[in-house]
């Protein structure tokens, strides 16, 4: 089989493991192709991860006039969604779905946001979950140097799965989604509980002991950079004492005033130095 799981790091599969199983939304559509440059949505579907419906709308495209029927649009032709609004139209019902989610999971999550995007809609800051991408990051057994790496459809993530293939509607391949995802943070979340309860907690010590050790490091390099900061000052006050003495000596002889100015101005130089590594350190 193409796909199997990989082993991966420890932090990764606890980042993968704790994803939310609860709150969520997974977004849908159909097409008029499947370029992100030129190609536009002409159907949106979103649910929760309950599986309820919160968005179903077929939307007129803003700039596509025509396309052939395919896969991509699910059988939807041009004069299928003539009159319909466009997608903007719904922005503020959109935006409050998103919103409100925990994470936001796509098949493709770059293109589906591309799209939603390109149509006037600004989606607010959230965490999104690219199915096929992760999926494929996680559980790709095969390297292939300098080709491009091997696609992952939703088909190939439900027979890795054991789920039922999706069916023709935008609800079904929704359906199909959420099972994919819950599918991908429940075998993560076992893969985490199979290293058992004394690895993490081994683990932990050994992360608290090296944040301990690095905390005592940074702690004596402070030390030391506020003693040398001491020191520094110290040298400076006492070049400031000394060719204050200077002056002194040149002003008590009747000395050059250019040179009495010189020597004032170095000494002056020299007590500024000296306070600015006072407060350093």
């Amino acid at each position: 089989m193409l796909y199997e799981y990989r082993e991966q790091g420890d932090e990764r599969l606890l980042e993968l493991a704790a994803l939310p199983l609860e709150n969520g939304c997974v977004i849908t559509m159909h097409t008029t192709g499947f370029s992100l440059a030129g190609d536009e949505i002409v159907e949106l579907f979103i649910s929760d991860f309950g599986g309820r419906e919160l968005f179903r709308k077929r939307v007129n495209p803003q700039n596509v006039e025509q396309w052939a029927p395919s896969d991509a649009s699910g059988g939807i032709a041009p004069d299928d969604v003539c009159d319909e609004p466009e997608l903007y139209q719904f922005e503020d019902e959109i935006i409050e779905i998103v919103d409100k989610a925990s994470i936001v999971v796509c098949e493709h999550t770059a293109f589906a946001q591309t799209l939603i995007e390109a149509s006037w809609i600004s989606l607010p800051a959230h965490r999104s979950f690219d199915m096929s991408d992760e999926f494929r990051e996680a559980h790709c057994a095969q390297d292939y140097p300098g080709e491009p790496a091997p696609t992952t459809s939703l088909f190939d993530m439900c027979a890795y799965y054991d789920i039922k293939q999706p069916g023709n509607t935008l609800a079904d391949t929704a359906e199909a989604l959420l099972c994919c995802y819950r599918a991908f943070v429940i075998e993560h979340q076992s893969r985490r509980d199979e290293k058992g309860q004394a690895y993490w907690e081994e683990r932990d010590r050994r992360l608290a002991e090296e944040a301990e050790r690095a905390a005592s490091g940074n702690a004596t390099a402070r030390l030391r950079e506020k003693r040398l900061n001491q020191m520094n000052a110290l040298l400076w006050v006492a070049g400031s004492i000394i060719f204050a003495s200077l002056v002194i000596q040149l002003y008590q002889r009747g000395g050059d005033g250019s040179l009495m100015i010189v020597a004032g101005a170095v000494s002056a130089f020299c007590l500024i130095r000296a306070i600015i590594n006072f407060r350093k350190s």
